[in-house]
């Protein structure tokens, strides 16, 4: 069974869109310090947004903040035009770059997801492991899976929790190329069922390969935002085409 059969089977995420994300006059102090400075954006639709710029421009903060797991020092986070609230969080999901796994089975893993959403499932745990390739390690120690493994893994238990969206924070840094094609193509796939995408990656290649959209981020700031095309046939900033040449370091 493949991903855009299974989201057939399950809950049309359209049905609980909490978009539009809208971020307006968003700022994070750190010792006095701001770390994101003055952060306007608005998530409309279910384009993938990448989220890109050199080291310590603020992206993992920035999402961090979206799912709520840091609070901003002033401005706002607005989903479908109410504050965030637990009702909604739980719509949305979060892939970090170091997989996040329990101390327990891979079939355990994904079960949580199940009993926390109290959803009616048409497909069976297996039929989810299917997707990312893990059937056959369905008992299996999560801890004990590669990598990769353990990735894909993280990558569909967050599909499983039937987000309105998904942020992933540089989910395939050090994977092997197997498991950055099966995430890549779940992250394409489930565009086309209404699931909003925002994804930070170094990678320029990849942001090519699944960006609609562009953010463009440095030293806490957002530099530019324009469609994917335009952003790396002529970036409109001088920092992001020293980004896209190498001249600043990832």
């Amino acid at each position: 069974m493949n991903f855009e059969n299974l989201l057939y089977y399950t809950k049309d995420p359209k049905n609980i869109s909490i978009l539009p994300l809208r971020i307006q006059s968003l700022n994070f102090l750190i010792n006095k310090k701001n770390i994101l400075k003055n952060i306007n954006i608005d998530f409309i639709d279910n384009s993938i947004s990448v989220i890109m710029g050199p080291n310590g421009s603020g992206k993992t903060i920035l999402l961090k903040i979206i799912n709520g797991l840091l609070k901003p020092s002033s401005g706002e986070i607005i989903y479908k035009d109410s504050d965030l609230k637990f009702n909604q969080r739980i719509f949305q999901s979060f892939v970090f770059q170091k997989p996040v796994i329990f101390r327990s089975s891979v079939k355990e893993n994904l079960k949580f997801i199940f009993t926390l959403k109290k959803s009616n499932y048409r497909l069976s745990l297996k039929n989810y492991l299917e997707i990312v390739g893990l059937e056959s390690l369905i008992n299996s120690p999560a801890r004990k899976l590669s990598l990769g493994e353990q990735q894909r893994l993280s990558v569909i238990r967050a599909f499983a929790n039937e987000p309105s969206f998904i942020l992933f924070d540089e989910p395939t840094a050090n994977l092997d190329p197997h498991s950055t094609l099966v995430i890549e193509n779940l992250i394409l796939a489930a565009k086309k069922f209404g699931i909003k995408i925002i994804f930070v990656t170094h990678d320029i290649f990849q942001a090519k390969r699944l960006a609609d959209e562009i953010i463009f981020m440095d030293k806490g700031e957002i530099i530019e935002i324009s469609k994917a095309k335009n952003f790396f046939d002529k970036p409109s900033s001088s920092q992001a085409q020293k980004y896209i040449s190498g001249e600043i370091l990832n």
